[in-house]
């Protein structure tokens, strides 16, 4: 995989979290100026760029905690990660869009 625009934010993730942060310095000297500034931004989105919801917000929108509840969020940090949501609001609304498709998750009132 290389660092080029094609790659997702979260397939760069997905590589770099796994590795200790001192191996940083050794990526950062083998990258071109502008894989450097990709390298760079994937560093503080990874950082600062954490969704807004969570698990008490899933269970306010009436889901019964479960094991589908790792993985929305998992999903929900990886479209944060690629700019598919970008507030509160589009969070909320991938995680109900993500959650449909579990069977019998939505409490009935």
């Amino acid at each position: 995989m290389r660092l080029g625009e094609k790659v997702r934010m979260s397939q760069l993730a997905d590589k770099v979290l796994p590795l200790p942060n001192e191996i940083y310095p050794v990526i950062l000297a083998q990258l071109n100026s502008s894989s450097i500034a990709r390298f760079r931004s994937l560093l503080n989105a990874i950082q600062y760029e954490r969704p807004c919801v969570n698990g008490n917000d899933i269970k306010s929108m009436g889901y019964k905690p479960g094991p589908y509840f790792a993985p929305a969020l998992e999903a929900l940090q990886r479209a944060r990660l690629d700019g598919l949501v970008r507030n509160r609001q589009e969070e909320l609304d991938f995680v109900r869009e993500y959650l449909a498709a579990y069977e019998g998750a939505k409490e009935s009132v």
